[in-house]
């Protein structure tokens, strides 16, 4: 049985790998991941988010692996 911590711990996962997949489909349609407000103001707010947490302990390895496959900095 699933405790709360586990609980959201999964949901922020999903939502992560949601916004993941959004990320990946900016980059496949532009070729980079130079989100601009204008363009998607949710994915740009998360990914300026994601460049903080590179340069912290509250990210994950693979998550770490999967943004660096877009080349996000």
């Amino acid at each position: 049985m699933c405790n709360e911590s586990e609980i959201v711990r999964n949901m922020v996962s999903k939502q992560w790998f949601a916004n993941y997949q959004s990320l990946v489909s900016f980059y496949d349609r532009y070729g980079n991941v130079h989100v601009q407000k204008d363009d998607d103001q949710a994915l740009y707010r998360w990914c300026k988010t994601q460049r903080k947490l590179l340069k912290s302990p509250f990210i994950t390895d693979q998550m770490r692996l999967l943004l660096a496959k877009v080349n996000i900095v």
